[in-house]
């Protein structure tokens, strides 16, 4: 909400990543706390949208990320 609040502040346009829509789906699904339904009416996404096509290389598996985690297992 911070980051939400801070682009109203400045002139253009402002890219999410991720929207306040996805975060409270994530965090409902995760907790159970049902948010989503009340922020989405408050917070709708902008009629106009930006989509890009998955970008494959950034999904590669870190091998010193990899070696940690079959560590903690």
């Amino acid at each position: 909400m911070a980051d939400y609040t801070a682009a109203r502040e400045r002139t253009g346009w402002t890219l999410f990543d991720r929207g306040l829509i996805d975060a409270a789906a994530a965090l409902q699904h995760l907790t159970g706390e049902p948010v989503l339904e009340k922020l989405s009416a408050v917070h709708r996404y902008h009629q106009r949208i930006f989509l890009t096509p998955p970008w494959p290389e950034i999904y590669t598996t870190d091998p010193a990320k990899a070696r940690r985690r079959r560590r903690r297992i």
